[in-house]
């Protein structure tokens, strides 16, 4: 049977984004990994995170995804929204992108008063880069903007700026700490050899079962 056949037949994805999803796909490895890449919050974070919806419709751009969603409760009260998007390779779009779901975010589950957004949620959007290729920073959304002229300098000078939090997967002391669950070591170490198109489906299979 050809890898692909054998592959959807077994249910295991092929892709390394669906990967990602399948070691998310729980929430108590959720939750592991979430309060090791929140270490400084994580003491803040009530329970299990709840993964929501991630898909988005807008009226004036029509549907688009994150890759992932969580909702946590917060000792202090409220929530804290945790946006994960999976790249294996350095993108000079995604902070558009980021923006686009962190504002998706906001008009979902917004705090409204007759029909209006009152409150921003308070949202970490996390990018997780499973590439080998070096990627120092996330390109801002004004680096988009070509051209010459003052117009164009006018709008690079006010675009908007959104930031996230980047996690190289590849990154030791990160292992370090992942380390302590070693079912979730294993999957994170898979959706960095499948990136990387160094994972056989026949060791894949075995890691995701």
């Amino acid at each position: 049977m050809a890898g692909g056949a054998r592959a959807k037949k077994a249910g295991f994805p092929t892709s390394h984004d669906l990967m990602v999803k399948v070691l998310f796909g729980t929430r108590r490895r959720a939750d592991f990994i979430l309060r090791v890449l929140l270490a400084d919050a994580a003491h803040e974070l009530v329970g299990l995170p709840e993964p929501l919806d991630p898909r988005f419709a807008h009226e004036w751009l029509g549907a688009s995804e994150a890759d992932i969603v969580f909702r946590y409760g917060l000792k202090p009260g409220g929530h804290l929204y945790i946006l994960l998007e999976h790249k294996s390779g350095p993108s000079r779009v995604v902070g558009a992108q980021m923006l686009d779901y962190h504002v998706s975010l906001w008009r979902r589950w917004g705090e409204r008063q007759h029909g209006q957004l009152v409150a921003p949620l308070p949202v970490v959007p996390i990018i997780l880069h499973s590439g080998a290729a070096a990627w120092r920073r996330i390109a801002g959304i004004a680096e988009t903007i070509h051209g010459k002229g003052a117009a164009l300098a006018l709008a690079r000078a006010y675009a908007p700026r959104q930031r996230a939090m980047r996690v190289q997967m590849h990154d030791e002391p990160l292992l370090a700490r992942l380390a302590g669950n070693r079912e979730i070591w294993a999957g994170w170490a898979a959706v960095i050899a499948g990136a990387e198109g160094r994972i056989s489906l026949k060791r894949l299979d075995a890691i995701l079962s």
